[in-house]
């Protein structure tokens, strides 16, 4: 049970550390162009496309970072969850990294 809890909580860790820094750091990510579509990989959208989405390569980016955190979590997690002080203390990390993620995110697109 240790191993799943573990293996949850980094993979939310990794998720969120994940997504947030592919738009923090401007990281090439696959953007989809709906009106052509084609897909091409950059950091951010080319001048002159008037419609360029970028969130599902953000999405492989934030799905590759909790993957490799939850196979990360579930391998050390037992070792790391033997005081019962530590299970709180995961959670806390999760919620830290969901709350600092979302509030990223909202003021970036504050007026």
């Amino acid at each position: 049970m240790k191993r799943i809890y573990a293996a949850v909580c980094a993979g939310v860790v990794g998720y969120c550390l994940a997504y947030g820094a592919a738009d923090y750091a401007k990281l090439p990510r696959p953007l989809y162009d709906p009106v052509h579509r084609t897909v091409t990989v950059a950091r951010q959208a080319p001048a002159g496309t008037a419609v360029m989405m970028g969130y599902f390569g953000q999405l492989v980016w934030g799905l590759a970072g909790g993957l490799v955190a939850a196979l990360l979590g579930a391998l050390l997690g037992p070792r790391l969850l033997r005081r019962p002080d530590a299970l709180v203390l995961w959670a806390g990390w999760a919620l830290l990294a969901l709350v600092g993620v979302g509030a990223f995110f909202t003021f970036a697109n504050w007026p």
